[in-house]
């Protein structure tokens, strides 16, 4: 993970006991059980916060559980709850978190204070956030800036801005992200805050910058703020901003200068501590020494950074170092090394969409339980259609991903049975299936948020298609061309609906071809169509178009994938390989010698022949018949 964000996880409790001492601690235990029942519930209280400072969780949990049977005031047991939430959420027992901080916002509703129940609402925000219900988190802190407005709470608000920026940031709204992180600064600045309360809007506003591709303002805020979590000796977050700064220099081939900054970070952590950071700055600076051929010192440094990383148990670095392996044996033109290390990379890769999934479940899981809970105490009436419709299509995921897994998971014990080659095809083809599913997700998700339910719908009901076609015909090494064709018409719906029609298509197929007789290797267009989309269409300012076409030519089968994007680029095309590209030829290699026939893999540069602007894709393969229909 390259980035942290800088949150602000809770607003502190009021009344805190913040001078209490061990020993008086002791003291109101003793007397706890001499005192009138009011008087009990609120030593209680504060021996559990007490414990809750020291990050004793367990104590905190036992004497504030017991505070609750004696605590009267509205404002008491708002505070009381607020506390329990807390422990539950360090605890990761965020169903029980999420239930303790409602029940604290309830208390604090009928206090009427606006000051508490701002605090209330901005931090369900921030669990939800943290659950992924982004929808629920937005709407809470836009709760807490109407009453820290109301209150002119400039320090609540400044907060508040900061975690809305969060948010946008997450779904790439990085203008809005922008807005909120420079209005969040703006009120501090009015404040006249202590400079260590500005450190994560800098690093906050670095990040965004970076990503929106303004590296010299990225460059800005990182310094600044790595310079004030050095004067505060945090030499954790300073590694961090280091090679944040490091990354950008390395971008930008100014290696020297990102050596520099790397040496800095190094110097503040260890091999021995094991933290993420050792390992980034051993990764960066491996990749610096790559690129200067200096393939000794790189695997040295890949070493480091791999040793750590795996001791750590941070299992996202050793993805990213296996791709510096895989980097440095290409250099090094060991192509055996780097073809190995690619399984591991893909094998490690697929371990991780999987857990990711399955946390990602598991929270939508935990906010649909509380959601549930909470209506049958409330019973509420009031806009149960539209919940009832976003639960069932939350439980419809839930289950197409438990299905996938499943099926990835008996795949995954079938394929020692398969001969290498075999093999080797199956892994480059489900290469796309995890990025493929985390998009789909991501945009029935973005609809469900947008309340369209009928977009949402129908995407569901296609994508659900795709998913059925693509488990079904991932286990074959040949499917019939009409499922192929059926398989793309549903994949390019799904992808014309997610990119907001920003482009059209149309599918071909000579009449003289009989798509139930002819059989062909499934998905082979797909990895095209997905380069127009990500890389073809990037920033053009007109509509994209795509055209997918089989024809029946000199006894043999030919495919025709041509887009209007902005076509190949030489420069680009030798920093980075197509991974269609060489997935293709790998392909086709293997159904060549299966084959033993004559087969043919072109790209052109449409702007090489014509006027027009695109990419042109054609593939010649064998007539291969279906017997079973014959």
């Amino acid at each position: 993970m390259k980035y942290t964000y800088f949150k602000y996880l809770f607003i502190p409790i009021l009344f805190l006991f913040a001078n209490a001492s061990a020993q008086n601690i002791d003291s109101l235990k003793q007397i706890t059980l001499s005192l009138k029942y009011s008087e009990k519930g609120h030593v209680l209280y504060q021996i559990g916060n007490y414990y809750i400072k020291k990050n004793e969780i367990d104590s905190s949990l036992k004497y504030t559980l017991q505070s609750v049977k004696y605590l009267n005031s509205d404002t008491e047991q708002s505070n009381a709850y607020e506390n329990l939430g807390m422990c539950y959420y360090y605890r990761n027992d965020f169903s029980k978190a999420l239930r303790n901080f409602k029940q604290s916002l309830k208390y604090s509703l009928e206090t009427g204070n606006d000051s508490i129940i701002a605090r209330r609402y901005s931090d369900l925000g921030v669990v939800y956030d943290y659950l992924g219900a982004y929808d629920k988190a937005v709407e809470n802190y836009l709760n807490a800036v109407k009453l820290f407005e109301k209150r002119n709470d400039l320090y609540g608000i400044a907060k508040t801005y900061n975690n809305l920026g969060i948010i946008n940031e997450t779904f790439d709204k990085y203008e809005t992200a922008l807005d909120y992180y420079n209005k969040s600064l703006r009120l501090k600045q009015t404040l006249k805050l202590d400079s260590s309360e500005f450190v994560s809007n800098l690093v906050n506003l670095g990040s965004v910058y970076e990503k929106s591709g303004y590296k010299t303002k990225a460059l800005q805020y990182y310094k600044e703020a790595s310079e004030l979590f050095r004067k505060t000796k945090n030499n954790k977050y300073t590694a961090l901003c280091l090679n944040n700064i490091a990354e950008i220099y390395v971008s930008e081939k100014e290696f020297e200068k990102a050596k520099h900054y790397l040496t800095l970070a190094l110097n503040l952590s260890s091999e021995k501590s094991g933290n993420m950071n050792f390992a980034k700055s051993n990764l960066i600076l491996a990749n610096v020494l790559i690129s200067r051929h200096d393939f000794k010192n790189a695997e040295l440094n890949l070493n480091k950074a791999f040793k750590t990383a795996e001791d750590v148990g941070l299992n996202t670095m050793k993805s990213d170092i296996l791709k510096g392996y895989i980097n440095l044996y290409e250099a090094e033109k060991n192509y055996k090394n780097a073809f190995e290390t690619q399984k591991k990379y893909l094998r490690l890769k697929d371990s991780i969409n999987t857990e990711k999934l399955n946390e990602k479940t598991e929270h939508l899981q935990i906010v649909y339980e509380t959601e549930k809970k909470e209506q049958k105490i409330q019973n509420l009436k009031t806009d149960i259609s539209r919940k009832r419709i976003l639960w069932i299509s939350v439980f419809i995921i839930l289950l197409m991903v438990l299905v996938l897994v499943y099926f990835v998971l008996r795949n995954k014990l079938n394929k020692s049975k398969i001969n290498n080659y075999i093999f080797n095809q199956k892994l480059l083809r489900s290469q796309m299936n995890p990025h493929f599913i985390f998009n789909a997700l991501n945009s029935v998700q973005s609809y469900m948020l947008e309340n369209d339910t009928k977009k949402a719908g129908f995407y569901l009901s296609s994508f659900s298609k795709l998913m059925r076609s693509v488990l079904t015909n991932s286990r074959e090494e040949f499917i019939s061309l009409q499922e192929e064709l059926d398989t793309l018409e549903n994949y390019l719906k799904i992808q014309k609906l997610r990119y907001y029609d920003k482009f059209d298509y149309k599918i071909e197929v000579d009449e003289n071809l009989d798509t139930d007789f002819y059989l062909i290797p499934p998905m082979l267009a797909q990895p095209f169509i997905e380069n127009a989309l990500v890389h073809g269409f990037k920033d053009i300012d007109y509509e994209g178009f795509i055209s997918v076409s089989f024809k029946l030519e000199d006894n043999m089968l030919k495919l025709f994938i041509e887009d209007n994007g902005k076509g190949i680029s030489y420069d680009a095309e030798k920093k980075h390989k197509s991974y269609a590209t060489e997935i293709t030829k790998e392909r086709l290699k293997i159904l060549k010698q299966q084959t033993k026939t004559n087969i043919k893999f072109e790209i052109f540069n449409l702007k090489d022949t014509s006027k027009t602007s695109g990419t042109q894709v054609i593939i010649i393969l064998p007539q291969i018949k279906n017997t079973e229909n014959v």
